[in-house]
């Protein structure tokens, strides 16, 4: 069962991604954009070429707000807060949920350090619930916006439909070491919580501190980098490939139902190809460094590992993993999106409110003419904007 889903999900995705660079050269160029129209209607002749300079300016931008408003297959661009505060929200609510199912995995995969027999109880499977919403929440916000700022930085540089694949893992692997301050002290004490290490987060603290001093936290900080850039990136790669293949094949952006299934897919693929990885850095990073037995590094756990325990033990906890990651990544992705639109229609009902209030202000008062005018012109405008062949 395991073999065929490490061959079956990579392979799946892979196909995927195969079609999706195969239909972009061919598929209609408006459903790319997600404003293909069925039936082109004949548009209202615009002639802004009277109107005075900055009134015209500010008729063409607020045309091209209102379209964005308009238009539901939109992908809304927010600002560095909007997207902290999606990232923020999306990432607690998702692993706060599959959190049981990450306790299983982890306790599967330590069960020859610790010796633990473990029955499956509702206390046990809520280990290390405190340092998850304690970490989630930051982790999340930085994560996001930062993955998001990082993207559109280099996209000014290098334009995405030539390079976009590298440019969501670039964005995605850059973010993971920026965030690593915050979640490698959270991998450290939320792996031993849920390994019955410690028993809360406050013990936890006490014990890095006696035991290792304020280093202790960073402890397995190169295995979890080594693997969190490649896993990280991916998941998001597939995703964002993913989405953009949907919208080419079905000619519409992604909805709610389908982010989450699309979130599920690229989270299956990656936990697939990165599980062997996965398994060493939860043993590196539960271990008590000098304890009898205690691996030497990356190297040294994968060899020893294949040597006493067999290649199949890279693959031990699969199933959990895969039943509490694929979810909680669906979630996650699909709960962003959601959070993303909402954030986006309130900062362009915002704008859309300020712009009109410029624009009124652009006509004396009691002015019925000028008002009539702007209103046809408004509407003129807003046409062009929404005309993808303009």
């Amino acid at each position: 069962m395991h073999r065929c889903l490490a061959l079956l999900l990579p392979i799946a995705v892979c196909l995927v991604l195969a079609v999706n660079q195969a239909v972009a050269s061919t598929i209609n160029p408006q459903l790319v954009a997600g404003t293909a129209v069925a039936g082109k209607q004949p548009r209202r002749s615009t002639n802004t070429q009277h109107l005075p300079a900055a009134l015209k300016k500010n008729l063409d931008d607020f045309a091209s707000l209102f379209a964005k408003k308009e238009t539901p297959k939109i992908e809304y661009e927010l600002n560095f807060w909007g997207h902290m505060a999606a990232g923020a929200v999306s990432r607690t609510i998702a692993q706060s949920l599959l959190h049981p199912a990450d306790v299983v995995k982890t306790v599967l995969q330590t069960q020859k350090i610790t010796g633990e027999k473990v029955a499956w109880t509702l206390p046990v499977l809520m280990r290390g619930m405190d340092v998850q919403l304690c970490f989630s929440l930051p982790h999340g916000a930085f994560s996001y916006a930062i993955t998001e700022f990082v993207k559109g930085f280099m996209d000014k540089h290098v334009p995405y439909k030539r390079a976009g694949f590298a440019l969501d893992f670039l964005s995605s692997a850059a973010s993971t070491l920026l965030c690593s301050i915050v979640s490698t002290p959270q991998m450290v004490l939320h792996d031993r919580c849920m390994a019955g290490i410690y028993p809360s987060l406050g013990a936890g603290v006490r014990e890095v501190l006696r035991t290792q001093g304020p280093a202790g936290f960073y402890s397995g900080w190169v295995p979890s980098i080594v693997e969190k850039i490649p896993s990280y990136g991916l998941t998001w790669m597939f995703f964002k490939q993913l989405q953009e293949a949907w919208t080419r094949v079905v000619g519409r952006r992604p909805d709610n139902r389908d982010n989450f299934l699309i979130g599920a897919l690229a989270a299956g693929g990656s936990v697939t190809v990165m599980m062997p990885m996965d398994i060493v850095k939860t043993r590196l990073v539960t271990q008590i460094k000098g304890s009898p037995g205690a691996y030497a590094g990356i190297a040294d756990c994968f060899r020893r590992v294949a040597a006493e325990e067999g290649l199949r033990t890279f693959y031990a906890g699969l199933r959990p993993r895969l039943v509490s990651v694929v979810p909680m990544i669906g979630l996650q992705f699909g709960i962003y999106e959601v959070m993303k639109n909402a954030i986006g229609r309130h900062q362009s009902a915002l704008k859309e409110k300020e712009k009109r209030a410029a624009l009124r202000g652009m006509c004396r008062e009691g002015d019925e003419e000028c008002l009539r005018m702007m209103e046809q012109e408004l509407e003129a405008a807003i046409d062009v904007a929404l005309d993808p062949s303009s």
